[in-house]
This record gives structure tokens, sequence and C-alpha cells, in this order.
């Protein structure tokens, strides 16, 4: 927790904004002591905080966007801008900006009736480039929580599912590139991830 943070602890900041067409955007952040970043994420207190686009962050709020890797979220009308400010101190901030424009569009194709087992669709929206990353997933409620993942093709076009139990679904398309942080709490680095996303509700069919 930041009560037991020393004014000489350095801070790893990762934060990931969701932009859409279709949908609202969300934004993620998480802190964390830099020399143990995989675990003990910080809980900002006092002078310390998170606001996103002057707004304040909320910590651990449970939805149905939030990755489980991200202890800060909050969602936000359709924007194309968001700007994160870290207040570490009194005196100390940092500023670090998403732009809509970092990521290229990607949308489900309205013509995709129902997802089949082992049968590829392709995506719309313009070719990966290099150090950009797709993922799909089907999403379910239903009798408790779960989520599949679609294998994607060596091109990078086609999404498969495979092993998905026939029913419902919410299925989420997500372009996502990453960068470091512009603004740190050096000597620490920060990881900012820009996602665009589409997502709607669709039946996945027994396969033939």
């Amino acid at each position: 927790m930041s009560e037991n943070l020393k004014a000489t602890d350095v801070i790893f900041q990762k934060y990931r904004v969701d932009f859409s067409n279709t949908q609202d955007t969300w934004v993620y952040a998480r802190f964390v002591k830099d020399e143990d970043k995989a675990f003990n994420e910080l809980k900002l207190t006092g002078e310390q905080q998170i606001t996103v686009n002057d707004k304040s962050m909320n910590y651990h709020y449970v939805n149905d966007q939030a990755p489980v890797d991200y202890s800060y979220s909050l969602k936000l009308g359709k924007v194309d801008q968001v700007d994160f400010t870290f207040q570490r101190a009194k005196n100390k901030q940092y500023k670090n900006t998403a732009l809509r424009s970092a990521v290229l569009p990607v949308s489900i194709p309205a013509d995709l009736a129902f997802i089949q087992n082992d049968v590829a669709w392709k995506w719309n929206g313009e070719d990966l480039k290099a150090g950009e990353k797709l993922e799909v997933t089907l999403e379910t409620d239903k009798d408790g929580y779960a989520i599949y993942y679609g294998s994607i093709s060596d091109d990078g076009r086609e999404v498969t599912f495979s092993n998905v139990p026939k029913g419902d679904y919410v299925l989420t398309l997500r372009r996502m590139v990453v960068s470091e942080t512009q603004d740190n709490d050096l000597p620490a680095k920060g990881e900012m991830t820009i996602c665009y996303y589409d997502k709607r509700k669709i039946s996945v069919k027994e396969s033939v």
C-alpha cells in the first residue's frame, strides 16, 4: 500500500486505453514499485492520486470490461485524447497522453451472423503493422463467467475459435499497440497500451 512508500521509492506506471467507434472509451491504470513490478499493487492515498481527463479513477471498480491486471478504471464518453495525471507528491506529477490516432480502427463484420468452431472469419480494418497485436474473445456469464480466445492466422487477417460450447456470447475484437510512457518516475519506466475495439452479441453454433 502507498502508506509504506518513501519519497525515494520509484513507481512503475501502467496504463491502458480502449477506444471504439461503437462503444464508450475505457481507461485503466496500475501502480507498483519498480523493483517488483509484477507484484504488490499500490493504492494511492494522501497527496497521491490518479486522474484522467481531470476525472478521478475508481479503485478496483468491478465491471464487465476491466482487465484483471489493472487496479484503477474509468468509463469515459467517446473521446479522441486521454490525459493521465499521476500526482506522486504535492509538487511532483507525471502526465501521459494516449491518442485515438495511435491505433487504427477495427470492426466486426456486419454479415458475421454467428461463430462456428474451427471455421475462420476475417475482421474489418487495415492489416496489422509491426508491433501491433490482435486479440479476439468470446465471453459469457451464463452458468459462471467464461472467456475463450480466438486463434489468429499467421497473416493476422483470420480468426478461428475452437472448443467453444454453443450458446450466446459477447464477441470483442481488439487491436492494440504497446509503448513506453512519456513521463516517468525515473529510473522507473512505464507502459502504455492503446487499444481500438469493437464488440457485440453473437451466437456460437455447433460444428458441422
